[in-house]
């Protein structure tokens, strides 16, 4: 499997050392685009400015404010957000399951966890142990799909969704 397949790609099949690794170098990634970032924004960027843009306003305006890097960072977030998707979506596949399982990993804690919350607001026993309760089911769902993406084989040989990764297959 070629890597722009790798970052890009819904289809084939993907091994949890893929997998780890994918996940070490987006961390990797985005501690290091986030510690430039928050360098380049508490310590100005005025300095950092070249002859080139010495002359444009417009492009000297943009450079010296926050905008470039929190912008940069963005599309980055953006990028490897859609990386994750297609690495989990093969990740998921491997284990024989549909990428729409994603669903259930990405939304699922988030809208118990927001139920919880709306429970625990009200000022009620009944509604702070619901709420409770939420959290609980919420961190189950989170638990087991590390579980899933990081920690159980693949199914062995071939599946509906390619052959197996640690075969030789990987597409």
């Amino acid at each position: 499997m070629s890597f722009g397949h790798l970052l890009f790609g819904f289809t084939g099949r993907v091994n949890r050392a893929k997998v780890w690794l994918f996940s070490l170098a987006a961390f990797v990634a985005w501690t290091v685009i986030v510690v430039a970032t928050v360098s380049v924004v508490a310590t100005g960027q005025g300095s950092m400015i070249g002859p080139s843009a010495q002359g444009n306003t417009q492009l000297r305006m943009l450079l010296e404010s926050a905008l470039l890097p929190v912008l940069l960072t963005g599309v980055f977030a953006i990028v490897a957000f859609y990386c994750c998707l297609a690495v989990f979506a093969k990740r998921l596949h491997d284990r024989n399951k549909s990428a729409w399982w994603l669903l259930v990993f990405i939304l699922g804690p988030g809208l118990v966890s927001g139920l919880g919350g709306a429970l625990s607001i009200r000022d009620t026993d009944i509604g702070t142990d619901l709420g409770g309760l939420c959290v609980l089911i919420a961190s189950g769902i989170y638990i087991w799909g590390l579980v899933e993406f990081y920690l159980l084989p693949g199914t062995a040989g071939d599946n509906r969704y390619g052959t197996d990764p640690i075969a030789g297959g990987g597409r």
